[in-house]
């Protein structure tokens, strides 16, 4: 085949009878002709039971499931033009694949129709699993017409009767965790790319347009007009089961807005064959600009090199560092890979638990600790390095582990207690020492940095609400006020939630005029060896001079040329007053038709107007917008509002979770990647909105001086630039 020509292969399924040998023909054709035929989306399956049909007179050995399929997809009395990619490519052909491969968007775009094969239903030869399966399509489709056609009775699959219990047994088997198809990385743009669909369930057949209906109206019940009794209680009954349908087509229709990043995250869950393959299956989806060093799906290509060169593409087309967020919350599975490079073959779940970077990212948005900068890369000519320019900013003198989450699908309440604990009296050690401020660096108190940094400063729904200092510090302490209680913690262990709660407040933000002074002096130099340890790293001396320039790669090379850094820089309140703050828009016009938001504004903008844009930088990304109106009333406890607690318990579990909380030389508190350790360093980067975590990874017999990336945190005190005020930059 000529790929300058965009040819492929189209197999001619001929027809016959159940148990007549399946018969094909091949012929080559060009996209640009236009031609006529389906796409099978599939998945191979176990190799060991290969069945053989004839092609063209040859025998060719394929999967079983796809001869299955071929079984049910053969007419009796017609050929079928179908394009199915274990026929239609030489999977041995590397070139030929690559060359294919690179065409897919183009051929699940120009075909007529792509047909899901979803295999054949567990146990079709008892009626009852025949009947079940039809339960689950009647749902379906019930639930896809819901709108035009309101429900009167309960559907089978709610039913509390022997065909209810096997409809939703069937279901389980149809959907996500039962049916192997919604777990391929290949299947997702042969889901979205395709114009028209249609899924296949042994002989039953139901329209992609109809399942993405029926997922839509059954996450939205307050868009349909009617419902039978009982339908309500039971859907959030079965919300676990549901979610394995809803789940997926919800992520397949965001991922016709995300960026390349977000798809590769979105979807890096979906298993694989070749590791390359978490990349290649998803170029259909992006624009051709975003990854240009994966366009030729190489499948020579050494992995890690791969993974590094995409998520340099990535970073660029970025014009920021977002690919870099929750880079080790797991280990790297593929060896050799550059410890900035995303590992996409890594999984992102343990079990049925998503990891943690849309969560990274959502925060990622609420920040500018990189003072807006822009981004600069150094150029490299070897795949493993990355080349940036930033700050180091703190050594890491303490940490302490929070939650620590592995397969389970829940975190509760009582999960919540030791590590609060911990945290508290790791912050009275620290507090203890000598030459300690009784301030914390912002000059506002201890207390409030140390609640403002659980949860990262942000009050979280699904995505952030808001930052704290714009939805106000006294809700904040009501409900952590009511956590203490509910996890019984005594109010002798370290933070004074009464003097937090009653402190000076103008609006929602602390009056800083009855502030203590602030004196940046860092601990004496008698914070060593037996003071500064963690269980999982060497002791570290915060004494010990470290280099400042460095050419960041798998490890760093030492720049010729150090720049003097300090590694305690003081942040005053009068150099952030002194430093220029953009302008931001609290109320845009989108707001000013909620009567709620009417009345609240001024609260709002008296507040941060003076008082707080006088003390504090702020950047854009802590705009208010509208469609954050919901979950602020009931932050702030509005009319209609119930349930306002639960906000900071999910912004908490959100922040905490697989992370470790750390206080700097210096003072500044933080959490960081799990396996943040004494004697890291903290680094601003210019095109980083967030602080990362770096590690000296150097040998002792290296002439070289190594760095290596540990993760993303959130540093109290330089999440809005302030470390960038009067201080030197390095490249690293």
């Amino acid at each position: 085949m000529r790929s300058n020509e965009r040819e492929i292969r189209i197999l001619n399924l001929l027809p016959g009878r159940r148990h007549d040998i399946v018969r094909c023909t091949t012929r080559v054709v060009s996209l640009d002709e236009h031609p006529d035929f389906e796409t099978v989306s599939y998945v191979w399956g176990d190799r060991s039971g290969d069945k053989t049909i004839d092609v063209s007179g040859a025998s060719i050995a394929v999967t079983q499931n796809l001869f299955a399929g071929l079984l049910r997809l053969r007419n009796k009395t017609a050929s079928r033009a179908l394009w199915i990619d274990q026929i239609c490519i030489n999977q041995w052909d590397l070139e030929e694949k690559a060359a294919q491969v690179a065409l897919m968007r183009d051929i699940y775009r120009q075909c007529t129709r792509c047909i899901t094969w979803l295999g054949e239903i567990p146990g079709a030869l008892s009626d009852m699993s025949y009947a079940a399966a039809e339960a689950v399509f009647e749902f379906l489709q019930q639930s896809a017409s819901a709108k035009d056609t309101p429900l009167s009775v309960l559907p089978t699959i709610f039913q509390d009767t022997e065909h209810g219990v096997a409809a939703r047994e069937a279901f389980t088997n149809f959907a996500m965790y039962g049916n192997p198809w919604w777990s391929r990385i290949w299947t997702v743009q042969e889901a979205i790319i395709p114009s028209s669909g249609l899924l296949m369930w042994g002989p039953l057949c139901i329209s992609r347009e109809t399942v993405t209906a029926a997922a839509r109206n059954l996450r939205d019940l307050d868009a349909l007009p009617s419902l039978p009794e009982g339908f309500v209680t039971c859907r959030r009954k079965y919300t676990e089961l549901l979610r394995r349908l809803l789940y997926p087509i919800h992520g397949f229709r965001h991922s016709k807005t995300d960026s390349a990043l977000e798809l590769l995250m979105r979807w890096r869950h979906r298993e694989f064959t070749d590791p390359r393959d978490k990349v290649y299956a998803l170029l259909g989806l992006m624009s051709s600009q975003a990854i240009p060093s994966a366009l030729s799906c190489d499948y020579t290509i050494a992995v890690p090199n791969l993974f590094a060169k995409v998520t340099l593409d990535l970073i660029k087309h970025e014009q920021g560092l977002r690919p870099l967020l929750g880079a080790c919350e797991m280990p790297h599975l593929t060896p050799n890979t550059a410890t900035w490079a995303i590992d996409f073959a890594r999984c992102n779940r343990i079990g049925k638990r998503q990891l943690k970077w849309w969560g990274h990212s959502h925060r990622y948005r609420e920040f500018s600790a990189g003072a807006n900068q822009r981004l600069e890369l150094v150029e490299s000519s070897e795949d493993k390095v990355l080349g940036l320019t930033g700050i180091n900013v703190d050594v890491v003198l303490w940490t302490t582990e929070l939650l620590r989450v592995d397969a389970q699908d829940s975190v509760f309440f009582d999960d919540l207690r030791q590590p609060f604990l911990d945290c508290i009296r790791l912050l009275d050690q620290y507090k203890a020492l000598k030459h300690v401020s009784s301030v914390y660096k912002d000059g506002f108190s201890w207390d409030s940095a140390f609640c403002r940094t659980l949860v990262g400063d942000l009050i979280m729904d699904e995505t952030p609400i808001g930052r704290i200092a714009v939805l106000g510090y006294s809700r904040l302490m009501t409900d952590y006020e009511e956590l203490w209680d509910k996890l019984q913690i005594p109010r002798d262990e370290g933070v004074d939630l009464d003097f937090f709660a009653s402190a000076s407040v103008r609006g929602n933000v602390f009056d800083t005029s009855t502030s203590a002074s602030y004196s940046p002096e860092p601990p004496s130099d008698d914070v060593r060896g037996d003071e500064c340890h963690s269980p999982s790293s060497p002791r570290y001396s915060p004494t010990s001079s470290l280099p400042s320039s460095y050419s960041f790669s798998n490890g760093l090379h030492e720049a010729p040329t150090p720049v003097p850094l300090s590694l305690s820089p003081s942040i005053s309140s009068q150099s952030l007053q002194n430093s220029p703050k953009p302008e931001i828009a609290l109320h845009p016009s989108e707001l000013s038709n909620d009567p709620w938001w009417t009345n609240t504004a001024s609260e709002f903008t008296g507040a941060l107007s003076e008082s707080y844009k006088r003390e504090h930088r702020y950047s854009e990304a802590m705009e208010i917008r509208p469609c954050f109106l919901p979950s602020m009333k009931k932050w702030l406890g509005q009319p209609g509002g119930n349930e306002v607690f639960v906000y900071l318990y999910e912004s908490l579990v959100g922040m905490m979770e697989n992370q470790t909380f750390f206080i700097t030389k210096s003072g500044y508190l933080g959490i960081g990647p799990p396996h943040t350790s004494a004697g890291d360093q903290v680094w601003v980067l210019k095109g980083g909105n967030l602080p990362f975590i770096m590690r000296d990874a150097s040998a002792q017999d290296q002439t070289c001086r190594q760095i290596s990336l540990v993760g993303d945190a959130y540093v109290h005190g330089i999440m809005d630039g302030e470390a960038w005020d009067g201080q030197p930059y390095v490249e690293i």
